[in-house]
Order: C-alpha cells, then structure tokens, then sequence
C-alpha cells in the first residue's frame, strides 16, 4: 500500500494519525524484541 506524500496540508489530521501509528508500531517491535531477548538470553 502506497500514497502519495505530496499530499495538501489539509490531510494534516490524517498525517498526524499516521505518524502516531508508525510510533506505535516502532514501539511494538522494539518491545517484542527486547522481550524475545530477555527470553533467549
């Protein structure tokens, strides 16, 4: 799935959901990993 990123100003809301998803996604990965670690280890 692709967007366009030279999208208007007006899809700002749409934007800042995007980015707070992207976060949360980091988040996620970043906590299954060091959770997988501590298990390994």
């Amino acid at each position: 799935m692709s967007f366009n990123l030279q999208y208007p100003l007006k899809n700002q809301p749409f934007d800042r959901i995007c980015r707070l998803q992207n976060r949360l996604y980091i988040i996620k990965a970043i906590s299954e990993f060091n959770y997988i670690q501590w298990i390994s280890s």
